[in-house]
């Protein structure tokens, strides 16, 4: 850059000389006045963009690396969101829950709309059995972030779980819409349906039989022999 700006001073030197009018001199030197202002306000953009990309790597004391277990903990001293929810993950990942938990809610306190830390919340308060603050947050975190389809299947379970079955089956639907949920949300819908609604109940079991049949390394094989049997029980009752 100083490279630069030297030769551009020098073509301006030399063309001063020329035997050009005033109003043309005052010209080029406006131009080149211009070309340094630009010049210092790229460089600057420039060293902002590097210096935030230098931080972030080199400050290893402040990120988690990400990598293949054994996970590290390279966040010595947390201050932001993002980095209190970083040190909650690694911890649920090393099963440390209650630090996880605790993280979680510095995430949220710190930012209110930072809708995985919510959803995370959920998860844990779900497995401590703590059914409505777990839906609680997953209710903000769909709120939040509308188009996050997992919070829908785990929202339809807890409501289940305290027999609010109609508002169960409402975010089931809601979880039916994406692909990644789909195939659980399909036997759940079928499973809470067979005593409502035995046609779809029989619909919603049918699908997921035929789609889990064909695919061996699905999770949802642990629901498959239920399923199949649920299944031929909705068919002797048609009988």
């Amino acid at each position: 850059m100083k490279k630069l700006l030297c030769i551009q001073v020098l073509f301006l030197v030399l063309s001063l000389h020329k035997n050009y009018s005033l109003e043309a001199k005052l010209k080029k030197i406006s131009v080149f006045l211009l070309m340094v202002v630009l010049s210092f306000l790229c460089q600057t953009g420039c060293k902002k963009e590097k210096q935030e990309s230098v931080s972030f790597d080199s400050d290893k004391d402040r990120y988690v690396k990400r990598e293949v277990p054994p996970y590290k903990l390279n966040i010595t001293d947390p201050q932001t969101a993002q980095e209190h929810f970083n040190v909650g993950v690694y911890h649920q990942n090393q099963g440390e829950i209650d630090k996880a938990l605790e993280e979680f809610k510095k995430t949220v306190e710190l930012n209110p709309e930072y809708y995985p830390a919510h959803y995370r919340l959920g998860n844990i308060y779900w497995d401590k059995e703590k059914i409505d603050e777990a839906i609680q947050e997953w209710e903000m975190t769909v709120k939040l972030q509308p188009k996050f389809f997992r919070p829908y299947l785990m929202l339809g379970q807890a409501y289940e779980k305290i027999g609010e079955d109609g508002t169960a089956i409402e975010n089931y639907k809601r979880a039916l819409e994406n692909p990644v949920t789909k195939l659980e949300t399909l036997y759940r819908l079928g499973m809470i349906l067979k005593d409502l609604d035995s046609e779809k109940a029989t619909k919603y079991l049918e699908e997921f039989v035929k789609v889990t049949e064909q695919c061996p390394d699905c999770e949802e094989q642990k629901y498959l022999e239920v399923a199949k049997e649920t299944l031929e029980s909705l068919q002797i009752q048609k009988k």
